[in-house]
């Protein structure tokens, strides 16, 4: 859908590497701030807010499916 039919090999590159470069610092940033969190989570009180505060997020998220 994202490569031209003209140039293909080249369209399909040019995707490649756009992909590649969003993807490696979205990844970098999802792994360094999972990393950051752990230490914070190691509380288990901490963890459970933690737990409790995304359970609740996720059902909110779900609410303009409802609404």
């Amino acid at each position: 859908i994202y490569t031209l039919p003209v140039n293909y090999w080249m369209s399909m590159l040019s995707v490649v590497l756009i992909f590649f470069l969003v993807a490696l610092p979205s990844v970098s940033l999802w792994c360094g701030m999972g990393q950051g969190l752990s230490h914070l989570l190691s509380d288990s009180r901490r963890l459970r807010v933690f737990n409790i505060a995304m359970g609740v997020l996720l059902v909110a998220s779900l609410w303009p499916m409802f609404a």
